[in-house]
């Protein structure tokens, strides 16, 4: 394909162009600009000449060629189910923040919630010679993050998690979770409660029903139904669900959301219904989103520490790229906390067993 003289790329000036107009030769100008100047002796006059002309022209080395020349790129790649969901956006920014101080590039990647993306991302990040990976994965298949390439590599694995020995892990408290949101409300009289899960058999999801489970174990009640619909951490998913619990359950007296885009189809149902929180039905969420503390009954929510769960990953991957720590794997559990605001109805005894949702 023909280049185009007069296009943006041609005009960009090249180190010849910074040494010619310092007055200098191509290695010097080169030296200079890599911060060689005093290991090969080349005087304070010339390198400041060298460094005017360059600012002047608006110089940037080819970082490409120099990762070739010295087999560092300064770039990790990062993977997300969703960069649109609030939760990953923010570990994304985290992340981001935190390679900006080292000197790092972030490449940011969506799997669309695809295992078989994912694992094509992977392939492709590597081979544009990524130094290290932060992945929160889709969570249904982890046979491509045990693969040899990433054996020796700087991983770190978030949210969505499995035990892989060469990958550092970084999680909440997803079980914790799961059962101060059951306790929650069995402490508040509820008996028939329904459940908005996220994608069946990832570790998140797994974690908070078994945590809710044992709350409902611990409380030795004999008269407590619980029922779980759902099928992924979607908008979507949630009002499908709701929807089915309101017709399997006509008693049903509160819903658990294990994240928020279902906590919001939930929402959407409820007010083509005219139900109203907590008169109606009580309803919490794992996960905050700034809309639920903005509701006419604002949500109680399990609160996870997004911003902490961004900066461990970054921790732990930048400390194993810059050498300040072995490479040895951690895995950290990052707290939950129990957020009580105003959408969960104290039930009265007969109340646990009248209520019928309309």
């Amino acid at each position: 394909m023909a280049t185009d003289p007069n296009s943006a790329h041609s005009q960009l000036p090249k180190l010849k162009d910074v040494a010619a107009a310092a007055g200098v030769s191509l290695s010097v100008a080169s030296r200079v600009l890599s911060g060689k100047a005093d290991a090969y002796r080349i005087s304070e006059l010339a390198s400041r000449r060298v460094r005017k002309e360059a600012e002047r022209l608006g110089f940037q080395p080819d970082r490409s060629a120099k990762a070739l020349r010295l087999g560092k790129s300064n770039l990790i790649g990062v993977i997300f189910p969703d960069v649109a969901n609030s939760f990953f956006a923010a570990i994304a920014q985290q992340v981001a923040h935190a390679a900006e101080r080292v000197g790092y590039d972030v490449l940011l990647a969506d799997s669309g919630n695809s295992t078989n993306r994912e694992s094509s991302l992977i392939t492709q990040l590597l081979s544009r010679q990524i130094e290290g990976l932060v992945v929160c994965p889709v969570g249904k298949s982890f046979d491509h993050l045990k693969d040899r390439s990433l054996q020796k590599f700087p991983l770190v694995l978030v949210d969505r998690i499995a035990e892989i020995n060469h990958a550092h892990i970084v999680t909440s408290d997803h079980r914790l979770g799961g059962t101060m949101l059951a306790e929650h409300l069995i402490e508040a009289g509820h008996r028939r409660i329904g459940v908005l899960q996220g994608l069946p058999g990832t570790w998140t999801n797994e974690k908070r029903l078994d945590g809710i489970r044992a709350a409902l174990r611990k409380s030795k009640l004999k008269d407590i139904e619980l029922a779980v619909r759902g099928d992924d951490f979607t908008k979507e998913s949630g009002s499908k669900a709701c929807r089915q619990l309101l017709q399997a359950m006509p008693k049903l007296s509160a819903i658990i959301a294990l994240g928020n885009p279902q906590a919001l189809g939930c929402l959407e149902v409820f007010q083509e219904k005219g139900l109203s929180i907590p008169r109606d039905l009580s309803l919490v969420s794992f996960d905050d989103h700034p809309f639920v503390s903005h509701l006419a009954s604002p949500l109680t929510v399990i609160q996870q520490d997004v911003e902490l769960l961004g900066r461990e990953a970054s921790r732990l991957l930048f400390s194993e790229l810059l050498g300040e720590s072995a490479a040895k794997k951690s895995q950290e559990i990052v707290p939950v906390k129990l957020e009580v605001r105003k959408s969960v109805m104290v039930l009265s005894k007969v109340q646990q067993h009248e209520r019928v949702v309309s």
